[in-house]
């Protein structure tokens, strides 16, 4: 934590922003373009003041780089603007940050020193006295494990939000699945309603969601038929000693080493997202973790369950603040087909087209809502609701749109999605697109019949099975897309 002390008229424009920031009244964006004059930083150096107001409010341990006076001030601040129970936490976010410290000192070989920071403690121990709030500044804590976070004593509920611990979002291609991802994570780390999450500005939320990740707090991996045990959990991996040999050693996979990295920060939620998590083999996959994931059988549940590995041979088992999140394309694989052990450990969010995110979108006369609404009705009817289109591939369109960049759409996606739903059955593409296939109107069909020509076919001259064919002169006419919801 930086020893730089600031004015009181500079904590307390400070303060401001980061309240307007937590109470969603400004974006992060705008909060650091005010804060960082402020403190003479860089912008990165006022996001992290702005996200320790947030992290007080809860009583997490806060980022290093923050000033001793802005800490007091905050507390003293939020004591007056939101009561007792949040000065508690905020004082709880200075002990932990404290204690966090002290052992990072222990662990590099530095000598036990109990007078660390020993001004703020007595700061803070001041404040605790006199609002009469039971948080510890003494010397004692430096006795204290960091896994003391999770009790009572020293716990304000830091780890905690109303998602399942195991969630799938699943529907058709193109709803936002991956999308939502980022979102859904943001809100289990930093404890907020996901409502709130949903209101922040895109770009700044990408930006929290890769600070995280950077951090470690989320990882993200994909899963397919070639992926196994070996890369999610551990295996034995070829490498070469310093003699230039190879030589074989047990590697731990991505998930095990997530979580050894969340059993080492119990006070923080962790979020590890898979995505397509129904195209791979799951029994293949997780093994005999399949048992470990459930909530029930994390580490520190009363119901706890540890498996020997059978490659390190290590005992093993699933902190319980890993959050797993995994998306599923209905369109691969029903959900009625997935793995039943898989199934009954997670909670599923269906993710469906949603029209209304385009019903202000008109491309030169042309209602892209009524179009994909249209369509999809169509779809259900001839397929099923697991095969409809989703709204993002007509996301990049807007009132600015041409023809040119709506026939792109059609052609390098949903046209793609047609053949492959019905297996190139052009009587059903041309139906959902509202083709009328025996009509000689080229402006308006995209599917076209014409007799075969099968004339140079040995055998074949008297065929007469029609062919169909993709007529590209349709795509760039309004009418055709029109045709398609408006008879």
């Amino acid at each position: 934590m930086s020893d730089a002390r600031l004015t009181n008229k500079q904590n307390q424009l400070i303060y401001e922003y980061a309240k307007k920031f937590y109470e969603n009244k400004m974006t992060i964006t705008e909060a650091c373009e005010k804060v960082a004059p402020l403190i003479n930083r860089s912008k990165n150096s006022a996001k992290m003041y702005i996200y320790n107001f947030e992290y007080m409010m809860v009583g997490k341990p806060y980022n290093r780089h923050f000033s001793e006076s802005t800490a007091i001030f905050f507390v003293e601040k939020i004591g007056e603007d939101y009561g007792s129970e949040f000065q508690k936490n905020a004082l709880e976010s200075i002990q932990k940050y404290i204690i966090e410290t002290y052992k990072k000192h222990i662990e590099k070989g530095g000598s036990e020193n109990t007078k660390l920071k020993q001004n703020l403690r007595l700061q803070c121990q001041e404040i605790a006295l006199a609002k009469n709030l039971q948080v510890d500044f003494t010397e004692d804590i430096f006795t204290y494990d960091i896994v003391d976070f999770s009790s009572k004593q020293y716990s304000n509920n830091t780890v905690t939000t109303n998602h399942a611990m195991n969630l799938i979002l699943y529907g058709p291609p193109g709803t936002g699945k991956t999308y939502h991802t980022i979102n859904y994570a943001v809100s289990i780390i930093e404890n907020k309603h996901l409502n709130i999450i949903n209101s922040y500005n895109r770009d700044d939320l990408i930006d929290v969601y890769k600070q995280y990740k950077a951090d470690g707090l989320i990882d993200f991996c994909t899963f397919h038929q070639s992926y196994g045990y070996e890369e999610f959990i551990e295996g034995i991996k070829p490498c070469v000693d310093a003699n230039g040999n190879i030589v074989y050693k047990v590697k731990s996979g991505i998930f095990k080493q997530f979580c050894e990295r969340a059993q080492e920060n119990p006070e923080k939620n962790f979020v590890f997202i898979i995505d397509e998590i129904n195209r791979g083999n799951i029994s293949k996959i997780f093994g005999e973790l399949i048992t470990l994931i459930e909530s029930s059988k994390r580490l520190g549940e009363t119901e706890e369950i540890l498996v020997r590995l059978p490659y390190s041979n290590d005992m093993f088992g699933i902190p319980n603040n890993i959050y797993i999140i995994g998306t599923m394309n209905t369109a691969d694989r029903s959900i009625a087909l997935i793995d039943t052990a898989l199934r009954r450990r997670f909670e599923f969010i269906e993710m469906q087209p949603n029209i209304e995110l385009l019903e202000n979108v008109n491309v030169v006369g042309i209602e892209i809502a009524e179009v994909l609404n249209t369509i999809n009705k169509r779809i259900e009817v001839l397929y099923d609701r697991n095969h409809t289109i989703g709204h993002s591939f007509f996301m990049g369109l807007n009132e600015n749109s041409t023809i040119d960049d709506l026939k792109n759409v059609f052609m390098q996606n949903i046209l793609p999605l047609l053949q492959e739903y019905f297996y190139d059955d052009f009587e059903k593409i041309a139906i959902v697109l509202g083709d009328d296939v025996n009509s000689s109107d080229l402006n308006r069909n995209f599917i076209t019949k014409q007799k075969g020509n099968y004339a140079n076919v040995p055998d074949f001259d008297k065929i007469t099975l029609p062919a169909y064919k993709v007529n590209d002169q349709a795509f760039n006419n309004a009418a055709a897309y029109i045709k398609i919801y408006k008879v």
